[in-house]
């Protein structure tokens, strides 16, 4: 009989009912860089999310979509202007653990700023991604 406490040490902890396909929009470029930085890297789309997330706190994530103020050409009144929100494009799957997608769900109810879960792996790993 195998021990599989010491075979796969995650498997007891990680099954693949703890893993879920997360529908994000993406812009069709944000896409193919995605899948780029996947094949390049031999990493998943889900590794790549995990990634993205890595650079960032809490507070930085919310400054992805805090409204930043914009010269005017003319000299005038300074206007806030909003940060796209991607929206519509194009569907991407990555595969994240339910305590990740609990976690990103727990940014967007703690910040008015952040539209969604979709909008906010979008911003993050456009970030990453296209910066």
């Amino acid at each position: 009989m195998a021990d599989t406490a010491t075979a796969d040490p995650l498997a007891a902890i990680i099954g693949d009912e703890d893993v879920r396909p997360i529908a994000v929009y993406v812009p069709a470029t944000v896409k193919e860089a995605w899948k780029t930085r996947s094949q390049r890297e031999k990493k998943s789309y889900g590794e790549i999310v995990e990634d993205a997330f890595a650079e960032h706190t809490p507070e930085t994530l919310v400054r992805l979509f805090a409204p930043r103020p914009v010269e005017s050409p003319r000299g005038g009144m300074p206007r806030l202007a909003r940060p796209k929100v991607a929206s519509g494009g194009v569907e991407v799957r990555p595969h994240l653990w339910v305590a990740q997608t609990r976690w990103i769900d727990e940014q967007v109810e703690a910040s008015p700023l952040i539209p969604s879960r979709s909008a906010l792996i979008a911003a993050v790993v456009e970030s990453y991604l296209i910066s």
